[in-house]
């Protein structure tokens, strides 16, 4: 009866063997990997060359008489092999039935495959079901854009140090860093608190727009969260405390232009706008937005007209002989009693 495992494995130990590679054998139940393969040092290195360690991956080899491009896999085996510092591969070779290799795939444990496979296993450890990995699988899918130009050991180096690249330093420390960062695009938390009162929730409002430093909350829980995918336990808890919101950033910057009425040019300065994220869940009464210039600081709630503004001309603060002079002009044009102005 054929063994295909073994005639994967001693084809693909024949190709290292052919193009100079070592190919260390494993028990793949135990490890996630079937060879652990060291790669020769190139000749005629520079002295800035020198140092450079000889390229080392890890391999899981599948040999099949199928044609169906895909293989499922314990996550327990897929997590040794993202998690491997090393650069790691898939090679699928298809024997179609017959005694010697007819085709070759290599599939690059990839930064795509890695989070794939990070987010599954993040899905089943917050579940409620039995997060045994060993007995767990996930469907590896390959196809013609991973196939080998010749079943041989050739195309297979070729294949694999194209992936790798020149340095395996910077292979290595490009796959840690999209480890520790994948998933976390949108944010590593969710942060629920609540507010007692209308006033708290003016002020909170406040807090977020940089008006006010800080605000009483009744309860706040923090919740790490990965690939959009919430702990199960809160990491942070409390029942009561303060909330502040120190080195806000403007929502956007440009520009803010003062008119009398439609037809006049009006007086433009530069500033930073300001919109409260807590706009989208609060009545449209209390909606709040700010406008920070030089030396004018403009607060207004859209939906009911109300608004305020400052002026400073204090120490520090230096203007140019125009903008001095159309600071004058908005201060009039603000402070004259029974005039609206229009903003744009």
């Amino acid at each position: 009866m054929r063994d295909l495992g073994l005639m994967g494995e001693s084809t693909f130990s024949l190709w290292c063997a052919d193009v100079g590679l070592i190919p260390n054998g494993s028990q793949v139940d135990k490890t996630g990997w079937d060879f652990f393969v060291e790669f020769p040092f190139d000749t005629g290195l520079s002295p800035h060359e020198i140092h450079k360690s000889a390229f080392e991956c890890k391999v899981q080899v599948k040999a099949t008489d199928k044609k169906d491009r895909k293989l499922p896999i314990t996550l327990s085996n897929l997590r040794r092999l993202i998690t491997a510092q090393m650069p790691a591969f898939f090679v699928f070779i298809e024997f179609d039935g017959k005694d010697t290799a007819q085709r070759a795939f290599v599939l690059h444990v990839d930064n795509e495959l890695i989070s794939k496979v990070l987010k599954r296993l993040h899905e089943i450890e917050q579940s409620e079901n039995d997060n045994n990995f060993n007995k767990r699988k996930m469907t590896i899918n390959y196809d013609d854009s991973n196939l080998l130009n010749e079943p041989n050991g050739s195309s297979l180096k070729e294949c694999v140090l194209n992936h790798i690249g020149d340095d395996v330093s910077e292979y290595i420390a490009n796959k840690k860093s999209h480890l520790e960062s994948t998933g976390y695009e949108d944010g590593f938390a969710q942060i629920t608190f609540t507010t007692e009162g209308e006033d708290n929730l003016k002020s909170l409002i406040d807090v977020s727009l940089g008006i006010e430093e800080e605000v009483e909350i009744a309860k706040f829980k923090g919740v790490d969260t990965r690939f959009g995918i919430l702990s199960n336990n809160p990491s942070l808890s409390s029942d009561g405390g303060k909330l502040a919101m120190p080195n806000l950033a403007p929502t956007s910057e440009g520009k803010i232009r003062f008119k009398e009425d439609r037809l006049s040019s009006g007086l433009v300065f530069e500033c930073k706008f300001y919109n409260s994220p807590f706009n989208i869940m609060v009545p449209d009464e209390l909606k709040k937005m700010r406008v920070e210039g030089e030396f004018f600081d403009l607060k207004f709630t859209p939906f009911t007209g109300e608004a305020n503004y400052s002026f400073s001309f204090g120490e520090g603060v230096r203007l140019e002989v125009k903008k001095f002079r159309d600071a004058i002009k908005l201060l009039n044009l603000l402070s004259t009693s029974g005039k609206r102005s229009l903003l744009s």
